[in-house]
C-alpha cells in the first residue's frame, strides 16, 4: 500500500511539472536543473550547472528530426574548434529509437559531443520546434533561443567573444488568423515589422511556417501568406509557383531547384522572411507579379528562366541483381530509421523518394531503370549521409550515378 501511494505521488509530481511549461527567457537561467546522463567514454551524470563557467550551446533534438542528426557532425567540428571557450551539449527527447540512433551516429562520425537523453525536460519546458538551440553564457543565463539557421561560425564567434547576439529577445507565440491581413490589428505581431508592402517581413520562430504548392489566394478569402521562407524559396515561388518540389513532382528533373546568380556572389543573409498579400478589389491581382516586384525591390535581383546543362542522379538496377531484388511476394512493409531502411514489396520509386527525402544537395533524382516490378530493399547505413546511402544501395544492385542533362534554370541578375 505504501509503495502504491508513493508511485501515485511521484506521478502527480511529474504531471504537475509537465503542466508548468516553464518559459525559455533571455536573461534567466535554463529552467531545468535536474540530473541527466551523458553517454560516451567520458560521459556520466551531469546537470546544466556542470557547464557553468564556459559558454554553452544547448541543442534540444528528437529522433524524428532529420536536420537534428544532419547537424551533429557540424556541431562536433565546432566543439573541436572552439572547445576552450565553448561547450556544446545535445539533449534528445527520449523514446525507443533515440539511444540506438545516437550510438550509430557517434560511431559513424566519431563524435566527441556530450549527448544525453531525457523525457521530463521536454514535458516541463515550452519549446516550439526541434532542434531548438539555447545559447547560455558562462554566468548560466540564457542569451538567446534560436532555430538551426543561426548556428554559424560568425554567430558562435560573436557568442564566445562576449558580445551581444543579434537575435533579439525570445518572442513568445503570437495569435495569427489566416483570413486577416498579416501585421494589422495585432494579427501576427506589430505593424512596425514591415520591410516592404505587400508585405515583406522578417520571420521569427513564434510565427508558423506556411508553404504553398500553388500561387493563389487562400480559399474563401482575399489573403495570401508565405511564412518562414528563405530568399531562394521565395524566388522559386515567384517563378515556378511552388516553394519546393519532391521526387515524383512534374518539375523534378525538368527545373533545377536552386536559383543561380549571374554575379556568383551569394547574398550574405541567413534570414527567413514572410511574404503576405491581400486585395480589396473585385478582381484578384497577379500574385507572381506582386512577389517578383517585391523581391526585386528588396533584394535587388530580377530573374529569368534559361536552359542549361545541370547535374542529376540517374537511378538504375544492375541487370545481374534484378532477380535478387524483385520482391518475394511478402506483405508490403515499410520500416525506416535515420540509420536503416527495410522495405518489402514496394516500387523502386518509393525507395528513390526516401533517398530524395535525405538528399541534402537537392540534386534531382530520375528513375531510369525501366523496372516496373515491386522490390525488397534492406540496408543498414546512415541515411543522412548521401554517400553512405548511395553506397549501401549500390551493394544490393540499385546504382545511383551523377549525370548531366538540360534543365530550366532560374538566373538571378542585377540590371
Amino acid at each position: 500500500m505504501y509503495r502504491f501511494i508513493l508511485v501515485l505521488l511521484l506521478l502527480a509530481a511529474c504531471d504537475s511539472y509537465a503542466q508548468e511549461k516553464r518559459q525559455l527567457k533571455t536573461g534567466q537561467p535554463f529552467p531545468y536543473m535536474e540530473t541527466f546522463f551523458v553517454g560516451g567514454d567520458k560521459g556520466g551524470l551531469r546537470t546544466i550547472e556542470s557547464y557553468k563557467g564556459k559558454y554553452l550551446l544547448l541543442d534540444l533534438f528528437g529522433s524524428n528530426c532529420v536536420e537534428c542528426f544532419q547537424n551533429m557532425p557540424k556541431l562536433d567540428s565546432f566543439q573541436v574548434k572552439y572547445g576552450k571557450e565553448l561547450n556544446i551539449l545535445l539533449i534528445g527527447k527520449a523514446d525507443y529509437r533515440l539511444g540506438e540512433l545516437c550510438r550509430k551516429f557517434r560511431e559513424r562520425f566519431n563524435l566527441k559531443l556530450d549527448i544525453a537523453e531525457d523525457s521530463v525536460l521536454f514535458a516541463g519546458i515550452q519549446y516550439y520546434f526541434l532542434p531548438t538551440y539555447i545559447w547560455i553564457g558562462p554566468d548560466g543565463l540564457i542569451k538567446a533561443v534560436t532555430e538551426p539557421d543561426r548556428v554559424t561560425v560568425r554567430n558562435i564567434e560573436t557568442f564566445i567573444s562576449g558580445k551581444p547576439l543579434p537575435f533579439g529577445e525570445l518572442r513568445l507565440a503570437q495569435p495569427f488568423v489566416k483570413s486577416k491581413d498579416f501585421l494589422t490589428e495585432g494579427n501576427g505581431g506589430s505593424d512596425s515589422n514591415y520591410l516592404y508592402r505587400s508585405i515583406l517581413s522578417r520571420w521569427n520562430p513564434s510565427l508558423p511556417y506556411l508553404s504553398h504548392t500553388k500561387m493563389e489566394f487562400e480559399p474563401g478569402s482575399r489573403t495570401f501568406h508565405a511564412f518562414g521562407n528563405t530568399m531562394e524559396e521565395l524566388f522559386r515561388l515567384a517563378f515556378f509557383g511552388t516553394h519546393f518540389w519532391k521526387y515524383g513532382d512534374s518539375l523534378n528533373g525538368v527545373v533545377w531547384p536552386h536559383p543561380i546568380l549571374s554575379d556568383s556572389i551569394k547574398p550574405e543573409t541567413d534570414d527567413r522572411y514572410c511574404f503576405s498579400a491581400s486585395y480589396r478589389t473585385s478582381v484578384p491581382p497577379d500574385l507572381s507579379i506582386m512577389l517578383k516586384s517585391t523581391l526585386a525591390q528588396y533584394f535587388g535581383y530580377k530573374g529569368k528562366v534559361i536552359r542549361q546543362s545541370m547535374p542529376y542522379y540517374s537511378v538504375k538496377i544492375d541487370p545481374s541483381y534484378v532477380d535478387a531484388i524483385k520482391t518475394k511476394g511478402l506483405k508490403t512493409s515499410r520500416k525506416r530509421t535515420h540509420a536503416s531502411l527495410n522495405y518489402t514489396n514496394v516500387s523502386l520509386n518509393e525507395v528513390i523518394a526516401i533517398l530524395d527525402y535525405y538528399n541534402s544537395s537537392r540534386i534531382p533524382l530520375i528513375n531510369e531503370s525501366g523496372l516496373d516490378d515491386k522490390i525488397d530493399v534492406s540496408i543498414n547505413a546512415i541515411l543522412t549521409v548521401e554517400e553512405d546511402f548511395i553506397k549501401a544501395l549500390g551493394e544490393i544492385g540499385i546504382i545511383v550515378e551523377k549525370k548531366n542533362k538540360m534543365m530550366e534554370v532560374l538566373l538571378l541578375y542585377k540590371e
